[in-house]
């Protein structure tokens, strides 16, 4: 009886190391299946991440090319557009000092003098003066040039300065750029450009405007040719865009 409890008892303490040997032995596996299970979602939430990257990427950068193409086909048809209109304006000869300017066929070229009743308008030898307006309205017939488009060409030979200029920029730089008295800013750089050979400096100019009874911005530009300098000053109601297209047909001639 004894016996057979000890070989009872014997049996069991084999059961039980067996049992945890099976278990020291099935725990690291269990541990190392976990393991390759979790880096396995993490391979495949790693590819699945480069997969739709790579798809947004590709996907972006298709977009930005035909955005750009779209732009550039957008910008070439608005040149051509402004090429076909440009090509049916009329040109404005000036031989006394040596240039020329496309403009609307329906607008008109005068120039102006002062009497004691006020500026007077005239198409008269309009080939050969000094100041040109190339305007919307024909102002020989009594048209009102504040309620016009217009732009007004000047030449000078510098009068006003000791010195001369000797560049479009260097007159620019001398040029005031805020008013003295009161320090606010009067004449505001745009942009440089070369037309037809010729450097042109666009700026915006703030001051009085009689139509508005108001201070406001119009566009000038400034370029230099034939030992003259040209001021081209914008009127009240037309547009930079416009300024600068009839601007992009100047050329000297001489």
């Amino acid at each position: 009886m004894a016996e057979n409890f000890t070989d009872h008892q014997d049996n069991k303490l084999n059961q039980n190391q067996d049992t945890a040997q099976n278990n020291s032995v099935s725990f690291p596996q269990k541990q190392k299946a976990q393991i390759s299970t979790r880096l396995g979602f993490v391979v495949i939430i790693c590819v699945t991440v480069l997969f739709f990257g790579a798809v947004f990427i590709t996907q972006f950068y298709l977009i930005q090319k035909l955005s750009a193409q779209n732009q550039n086909e957008i910008i070439n048809a608005q040149n051509l557009s402004a090429s076909s209109e440009i090509a049916g304006w009329k040109t404005y000869t000036n031989n006394e000092y040596g240039f020329e300017i496309k403009y609307p066929v329906n607008w008109f070229v005068v120039w102006s003098k002062w009497t004691p009743g006020g500026a007077e308008y005239s198409k008269e030898n309009i080939n050969k003066q000094k100041r040109v307006i190339i305007t919307s309205q024909d102002l020989t017939l009594n048209k009102d040039i504040y309620e016009s488009q217009y732009l007004q060409i000047d030449s000078d030979n510098y009068s006003f300065w000791a010195e001369e200029p000797k560049s479009v920029d260097d007159f620019w730089g001398k040029l005031d750029k805020t008013d003295q008295k009161t320090g606010e800013i009067v004449n505001k750089f745009l942009d440089k450009k070369m037309i037809n050979g010729t450097d042109f400096i666009f700026f915006n100019q703030y001051g009085w405007s009689v139509k508005y009874q108001k201070k406001i911005w119009t566009p000038l530009a400034l370029t230099m040719g034939n030992g003259e300098f040209f001021w081209i000053r914008g009127g009240d109601t037309i547009s930079n865009e416009l300024f600068e297209k009839i601007l992009s047909t100047f050329k000297f001639i001489k």
